[in-house]
């Protein structure tokens, strides 16, 4: 994102797909509201409100990230 993030985190929080937004060295990080799988208008919504954007992707998770998060890190 090119310039200041925190108005377009604040922006993305008020959006029903999303239920966090964690911003990390410059970084807006989304988490979705739960059944959520078209996010296609987040970007939309921030291109609209005159925010410029460099990256927009979803998160890589490798398995081991993935099992802790299904099992919430409970293990046996």
């Amino acid at each position: 994102m090119v310039g200041d993030p925190e108005p377009a985190a604040r922006l993305l929080k008020q959006s029903s797909l999303v239920e966090r937004v964690d911003v990390e060295n410059g970084q807006i990080r989304v988490t979705l509201a739960e059944n959520v799988t078209d996010y296609s208008d987040l970007p939309t919504l921030l291109i609209d409100a005159g925010h410029k954007l460099t990256l927009f992707r979803e998160e890589e998770i490798n398995l081991e990230t993935a099992f802790m998060a299904l099992t919430k890190g409970i293990t046996a």
